[in-house]
């Protein structure tokens, strides 16, 4: 079956019922570590060093490749300049702003909420509310 892009397209078919099938693997012992963490309420992901290496990065920010996690979306609000020093006169200086405070969100929330780890430890700029390297 080839579709092609905005095209309409209707098949009708039958579906029959099939068998029901079911296994329950219960693994009990000191050294197995459990299949689903209960005791924590996170949601994360990890890139590989593959998608690092061959996906495609213009900025060669490794951040960038996290929009390929999924329930990971764009900062919809832009908060340039949260973290930087004014002058005088309320004005930053060109070329110093820092990058945008946040520039994805997770699992729906807000972008100054997210918990950047690199090698089990925070990497988190708690002025801005961005990462930092």
């Amino acid at each position: 079956l080839t579709t092609v892009s905005g095209q309409n397209l209707q098949l009708d078919f039958t579906l029959a019922p099939a068998s029901v099938q079911a296994e329950t693997v219960v693994t009990v012992g000191n050294d197995d570590a459990p299949a689903v963490d209960t005791t924590r309420t996170v949601v994360g992901g990890t890139i590989t060093q593959r998608e690092v290496e061959e996906l495609p990065n213009e900025s060669r920010n490794p951040l960038d490749l996290v929009l390929t996690l999924g329930g990971t979306s764009e900062e919809q609000l832009s908060t340039r300049d949260l973290a930087n020093d004014r002058g005088r006169r309320g004005i930053s200086t060109p070329g110093t702003t820092p990058e945008e405070a946040g520039i994805f969100g997770l699992s729906g929330g807000a972008a100054y909420s997210n918990n950047i780890t690199i090698d089990g430890l925070d990497n988190n700029d708690d002025r801005g509310a961005s990462f930092r390297f």
